[in-house]
């Protein structure tokens, strides 16, 4: 009984702190991929309007 009412607890704040860790990680994760596809579609982009530029002149 005593190891439970000391044991919980400290097992709550553990998982608190390792989810906030894995919060800030995948965080950083989702950003670095929405960075990485929207260069992606930005340099697609680019192409495709100076390739149709080139043709229509």
């Amino acid at each position: 009984m005593v190891y439970a009412a000391v044991g919980i607890p400290l097992m709550l704040v553990v998982i608190n702190d390792i989810g906030g860790l894995l919060h800030v990680f995948f965080s950083r994760i989702y950003v670095r991929i929405v960075i990485n596809i929207r260069y992606v579609l930005r340099y697609q982009l680019s192409l495709h309007l100076f390739s149709s530029y080139r043709f229509c002149n």
